[in-house]
């Protein structure tokens, strides 16, 4: 078995992230993902946004 020092020999956590968000919009408060930008990859779904004859006071 090798020593816990070991295994993380070259390891940085903050190396190798490959996500990245979609492009802003906006600034401050008004400050939003671009709708052009999102699509299935993206990996939230929102079906009932979508449906613009979704009735927002029944939320």
């Amino acid at each position: 078995m090798s020593a816990p020092d070991e295994d993380d020999e070259g390891f940085n956590p903050l190396d190798g992230g490959a996500a990245t968000p979609p492009r802003m919009i906006g600034g401050g408060c008004l400050a939003r993902y671009d709708p052009e930008e999102l699509n299935d990859d993206s990996g939230v779904d929102f079906p009932a946004l979508a449906d613009e004859s979704a009735d927002p006071e029944a939320g």
